[in-house]
């Protein structure tokens, strides 16, 4: 379990370092959502619940963006 956790985490940090970046077209979106669906399902398998649903409410907002460009 600890090595889904540092994997989510990781994917977790990936993805917002990749929102504070530049972008073309909504692209760092797209990326980000990509990242923040992988650190959800990593989070799901260390059965890290809270943590699960905060980031996919994340990957909701980026896909809020993507539909709004």
């Amino acid at each position: 379990m600890g090595d889904h956790l540092a994997r989510a985490e990781d994917f977790e940090s990936k993805a917002v370092k990749k929102l504070s970046g530049w972008g073309l077209f909504g692209s760092k979106f797209e990326d980000a959502a990509d990242l923040f669906d992988k650190a959800a399902n990593s989070f799901k398998l260390s059965k890290s619940w809270d943590r699960a649903g905060a980031v996919y409410v994340k990957l909701a907002n980026c896909h809020l963006k993507v539909i709004q460009l």
